[in-house]
């Protein structure tokens, strides 16, 4: 296996933003991660309104990379925004260190939104709802034109910021609906909402999951462990899967018909549940397990969504 050398005094633009890509948003990885959660949720979607998988459409593509843009567009924002914490608490990021510059990643936000919006250009019906979700997440940007009362308060901020997960695979069903030729208010309101909430449920549990820390962690960062209490921080992450979960075999005892798609949420629950219990009682395990723990749920679920569509056809 090779590993990709970071050229750390970069003089030139390009292998300014490479370096920071290759550290912050590595892009194949974060591509396919991208067209996994975009499949799983077009083929939830699909199962729900009792369909058969067909031919991978252009519209599907176009979904998963204007999804990985987006996604890009958001870390950008955050970099940019959270530029004073980081220089307090993370000089070692590539901002606050120098590596990139800040005029780099505005440019890069300029050139990604622009790429976002060509993406949905062939999709007419979706194109309305991406630009709302661009929208919502410049309010973001100037965090909803009050940073002094959003900034010091976690809680506020997530519940003002993390609708936008809500809304990206909102925007995913206006995609499913250009892909099949009828308009967005064609699919059924009731499924469309149910598989929002479990695409949803599964975002949400990874925000609490990546701020969670051992008392002996924690420092100036605030994090949902500080505030709810490590186990209370756990047991909201744990059931925001557990909605996740309970919507997904839900979806199966309606329209399902292969053992692997429960078998594998089950599965991934199951590894939830134990690495919760583990931190729990562990002295300290890595933090950051949770998070990939969070991310490998939120694959399973998607996998088997994928996996039972195709035993549909």
């Amino acid at each position: 296996m090779t590993t990709m050398t970071l050229d750390l005094e970069a003089p030139s633009l390009p292998e300014r933003l490479r370096n920071y890509l290759t550290i912050m948003y590595p892009p194949l990885p974060r591509l396919g991660a991208a067209g996994l959660m975009t499949l799983g949720f077009r083929a939830a979607l699909g199962l729900a309104h009792g369909e058969s998988s067909g031919e991978p459409a252009l519209q599907m593509l176009l979904g998963a990379v204007a999804v990985f843009l987006f996604l890009l567009i958001l870390r950008l924002m955050d970099e940019l925004k959270d530029t004073d914490v980081d220089l307090r608490l993370f000089p070692e990021r590539p901002l606050p260190s120098g590596m990139v510059r800040e005029s780099d990643l505005r440019g890069a936000l300029a050139v990604t939104t622009l790429l976002f919006l060509a993406v949905n250009i062939p999709m007419p019906g979706a194109f309305p709802f991406a630009v709302a979700l661009l929208c919502y997440a410049l309010l973001m940007f100037v965090w909803f034109f009050h940073p002094d009362v959003l900034k010091p308060n976690l809680l506020l901020t997530l519940a003002t910021h993390n609708p936008v997960v809500g809304l990206m695979f909102l925007y995913l069903a206006a995609v499913t609906a250009d892909e099949q030729g009828v308009a967005a208010d064609a699919l059924h309101p009731g499924v469309v909402a149910a598989t929002v909430l479990q695409y949803w449920a599964m975002g949400f549990s990874w925000e609490i999951s990546r701020k969670i820390r051992m008392a002996q962690e924690e420092n100036a960062y605030v994090t949902y462990s500080q505030i709810l209490g490590r186990r209370g921080a756990l047991t909201v992450a744990l059931g925001a899967q557990t909605v996740a979960v309970a919507v997904a075999i839900g979806m199966w005892l309606l329209r399902g018909s292969s053992p692997v798609w429960p078998a594998l949420v089950a599965a991934a629950y199951g590894g939830s549940v134990a690495a919760t219990v583990r931190h729990l009682r562990s002295n300290p395990p890595p933090s950051a397990g949770l998070k990939a723990q969070s991310e490998l749920f939120m694959f399973a679920v998607a996998s088997a969504a994928v996996l039972e569509w195709l035993f549909t056809r």
